[in-house]
Order: structure tokens, then sequence, then C-alpha cells
């Protein structure tokens, strides 16, 4: 929504492609986009994106701006959250709590999204003096199936968790099913804190903790990003991070007494 807004404003019209996370199919759209002579291209990169894929279309001089991810190695303008501070924000949120015993569940190192969310919590963890057991990591695609499976799994330790932090907001509302699923409350019994913000979190019962990553004013920043380059192409690529910002309901809690926050 935030890119649609940014060039509308600025006069362009949007061709939309999707890639389904398959890299040929993100060449064949990057491929034909050169063809009708875009303008420039915004790109979410699929997994699995090289640095040699990215600098082949770089050589078309074509302004590129990659937005929500980046690929290691890339010289270009990238609009994006500060993923790594986000998923440290929402890990030392349950360690103010009391939490000590805390797992991640999402963990993903084919994208920077993931590689960034998994380090913040470890950051996190490691500035506070703990260390991350086995088994308090869990790797898993980020749909509210593998959060509920996450939860059940996590539960089966003799030591469980008394806090989870997910990737993802969806990721976190599996999380709360499953946890539910074997009698366990999000919350009193297990706090759940999520990233991202949807529309769906507040909505829950109990509300879902999160840390707002403000993706439409990075959809804007990337159309802005965009016009400057056309506008200065000789300039040096600019990166623009957000601050993400924690949203404190009802899922987070303190470890004595389980009281929740409010």
């Amino acid at each position: 929504v935030g890119i649609d807004e940014a060039l509308g404003a600025l006069g362009f019209a949007q061709i939309l492609g999707h890639s389904g996370e398959s890299v040929v199919q993100q060449q064949k759209f990057l491929n034909l986009a050169r063809e009708h002579n875009v303008e420039g291209l915004i790109l979410m990169p699929a997994i699995g994106t090289t640095c040699e894929m990215l600098e082949k279309v770089l050589c078309w001089n074509i302004p590129l701006v990659l937005v929500s991810r980046y690929v290691h190695g890339v010289s270009t303008d990238y609009s994006g959250a500060d993923n790594i501070g986000g998923l440290e924000t929402a890990t030392r949120h349950l360690l103010q709590l009391g939490h000590e015993r805390i797992a991640f569940v999402g963990a993903n190192s084919r994208t920077s999204t993931g590689q960034d969310r998994v380090r913040g919590y470890r950051m996190a963890m490691q500035s506070a003096g703990l260390a991350v057991p086995e088994g308090l990591v869990i790797e898993c695609a980020a749909t509210r199936e593998q959060g509920y499976l996450a939860a059940q799994k996590l539960f089966k330790s003799a030591k469980p968790p008394t806090g989870i932090v997910c990737f993802n907001d969806l990721l976190a509302f599996g999380v709360m099913l499953g946890l539910r699923s074997i009698g366990v409350e999000p919350g009193p019994e297990c706090s759940v804190v999520g990233a991202d913000d949807v529309a769906e979190a507040v909505l829950w019962k109990p509300g879902l903790t999160t840390v707002a990553m403000h993706s439409q004013r990075i959809g804007q920043n990337a159309g802005r990003l965009f016009h400057k380059r056309q506008e200065m192409p000789d300039t040096g690529p600019e990166q623009i991070l957000l601050k993400p910002e924690l949203i404190v309901r009802g899922s987070s809690c303190t470890v004595q007494g389980m009281e929740c926050e409010k």
C-alpha cells in the first residue's frame, strides 16, 4: 500500500509481479520489465536470490530499490525495518518481565529478515547472560499451522519455556492456538510476543504483544528512494531502516504471579 501511495503521488503507474518465492519466476518478471522499458524496479527478493543475480540487474542501469529484504553484498537502495533491533526489543521485554527460559519460533536462515530477527533474539539473550538451550529455537515456515505445532513441541520438554518470541504475528497466532490445545493459556501461563503488528493482533484474546514494523512507511520510503534515484542517479546507495515499536498487550505477563500486562 505504501509503495502505491508514494508512486501514485509522483505520477507513476505500477506493474505488479509475484514470484511465489521462485527465483526463476522472479527473473522472468525482471526480464519482461526490462523489455517494456520500465523506469525502475522495486523488489522484495525471492528466497534464493543471489548477489550475482542482482548485480546483473544493476548493469541494466535501471533504478533498483530493495524493500523489506536485502541481499548480502549488493550495493543498492534499500527500505526496511530494523529487524535485529525489533526482535531484540521483543525479547528484552520478556526478560524485563522476569522470563529467562525464552523460546524463538520461526528461525529461517534463507532470508535477511529471518537471519536478522533470530539474531536480535540471540543478542538480547546474550546481553542478559543467558544461554539458549538446544531445542528452544524452532526453525519452521511462518504459518499458523507451524506455530501451532511448535508450541506443542516446546511443551513436550521437561522444562518448557515461560515465554515465546515469534518471527511474526502469524506464527504467534498459531503458537497461541497450540498452547490452548494442550491446556496452556497464552499470557497467564506462557507469554507470547509477535512481530509486525498486523490488524488482527489487537483482536485476539488476549491481545497480542508485538513489535510494529511500520510496513506502510517502508513502502512509502521505497517509493521515495526510487524517485530520488531517478533524480540523482549518480549518488551513493541509501538505506532507510525504520525503528520498530513495541506494542504491549495482554499476551505478555510477568513470571512471578504471571500478572498480565494491560
